[in-house]
């Protein structure tokens, strides 16, 4: 789709949903973040390579790995992506409030999308669309991080959940409907959610910290968007002091996160009343948003090989998931049959 074509598109989707301030930003600790940051680079002092450590590849892969128990099938993972919602009021400089307006939650509100490291920073962060929007279509207008993905290395993703459209470069848990009772199966989805539960811990810590996200935001698009973005980078700020001070401890994953306390990892739960209540503190994306037909970017493909390959290996070593974790399954489904 031709540049000019695809702008229209974008600001034809939502019947006025380009009015969402959308501005992208990559949240390194310096104005000029490159992902691609090399650790090595001769140029760079002492100090200032010790700023870009946490945001190096390299750096980031040992961190990942260090924070998951899945014995080296999820390497190359680098970051984990997700959507929230956060509450505002019927936005009046728009030609289409109806865009905002999630009938899940029974509000108004903004989609974001936002990818994080496992220290809980937010490396990407961007108010992607109308509250409505399923995250597949926020995602879509997410240009700058889908551009980074294509340049990535074959060996190098990201992972999502099943709100997203399966890539190479973009892996997501299999659908119960896919697992049909085939164990290996269960255990991809259960290594990788550990590693996707940063993300929540992320928005989690992000509301928990600054509270203002925990009540609604009553001002213009344009305004409510700077609040958010604002916020993020002091999240990024206070866990970098943190790091930098030696006093910051990563969180530790090592069981379900379904069975996770999220008291434990600084995150208080969030109740707004009905159905806008959340454990860790935050409203996901829409999740009965209607799915639409996408233009998915050729940049980034749907590809089911890097989710293929990474089972291929759990068959291979024949890898479950730990023995108590399979009994409490076991017991529920069976529950569920009675």
């Amino acid at each position: 789709m031709a540049e000019a074509e695809e702008e229209s598109w974008s600001r034809n989707l939502y019947n006025g949903g380009d009015e969402v301030d959308h501005d992208e930003e990559w949240l390194g600790p310096d104005d000029d973040f490159d992902p691609y940051q090399s650790i090595d680079d001769e140029d760079d002092d002492l100090e200032d390579l010790e700023d870009m450590k946490p945001h190096c590849v390299h750096k980031t892969l040992d961190e990942w790995r260090n924070v998951s128990t899945a014995f080296g099938l999820l390497n190359g993972h680098l970051g984990a992506l997700d959507g929230w919602l956060p509450r505002t009021e019927a936005p009046r400089d728009v030609k289409n409030q109806a865009a905002y307006f999630s009938g899940h939650y029974q509000c108004y509100g903004l989609n974001c999308q936002a990818l994080c490291d496992p220290d809980l920073l937010f490396m990407y962060f961007c108010v992607a669309a109308p509250g409505k929007t399923n995250d597949v279509r926020a995602f879509d207008r997410c240009s700058a991080l889908k551009e980074w993905l294509a340049k990535l290395p074959d060996e190098y993703f990201i992972g999502g959940d099943i709100a997203y459209t399966l890539t190479d470069k973009l892996v997501t848990p299999y659908t119960r409907a896919e697992i049909a009772g085939d164990e290996h199966k269960r255990t991809y989805n259960y290594y990788l959610s550990q590693l996707r539960i940063r993300i929540e811990m992320a928005f989690g810590r992000l509301t928990t910290k600054w509270r203002r996200l925990r009540s609604t935001l009553n001002f213009s698009n344009k305004t409510n968007s700077q609040i958010i973005r604002v916020c993020t980078k002091l999240h990024n700020y206070c866990i970098r002091m943190s790091l930098k001070d030696g006093t910051y401890v990563r969180p530790v994953v090592s069981g379900n996160v379904d069975e996770l306390n999220p008291s434990a990892f600084g995150v208080d739960p969030f109740d707004g009343g009905g159905n806008r209540r959340s454990k860790w503190g935050y409203l996901e994306s829409d999740p009965e948003a209607a799915a639409a037909p996408v233009r998915y970017s050729v940049l980034v493909p749907s590809d089911n090989s890097r989710r293929e390959s990474i089972l291929a290996e759990v068959y291979s070593r024949n890898t479950l998931r730990p023995r108590h974790n399979r009994f409490r399954n076991d017991s529920n489904r069976e529950d569920e049959m009675t």
